[in-house]
């Protein structure tokens, strides 16, 4: 499982079906609503399979594929998550790890701590 890649894809269609009906297929790792489109029946799902793997299975659920293209988060959706340190980033944590590290060693420099 070291290749896999995961890809985010946006797509919109015309049956309403559930963001929870949805997840029960395997061919999505996470999906959420998305409100780029309001009223329409719009989702971001996490897949490891291709665009054209993934809307060929979303054409033969016959879910009514009206809309599909690739995810790309906003500048200011990447800012948000870089500097408010959300967990699926992985940037929150190096800093809590760095800052950790350098805690220790000016405890250990001037004897204080547990």
């Amino acid at each position: 499982m070291l290749n896999t890649r995961t890809t985010q894809f946006e797509f919109s269609l015309s049956n309403t079906i559930s963001r929870d009906e949805l997840v029960r297929h395997d061919v999505f790792k996470s999906l959420q609503v998305s409100s780029a489109f309001n009223g329409d029946n719009s989702f971001i799902g996490d897949t490891e399979l291709s665009a054209e793997k993934l809307s060929e299975y979303i054409v033969q659920q016959k879910w009514g594929l009206t809309r599909f293209s690739p995810y790309q988060e906003s500048l200011e959706q990447t800012f948000i998550t870089l500097t408010t340190g959300d967990e699926h980033t992985g940037f929150s944590s190096t800093i809590a790890d760095n800052s950790g590290i350098e805690n220790n060693e000016t405890e250990a420099k001037t004897g204080t701590g547990a």
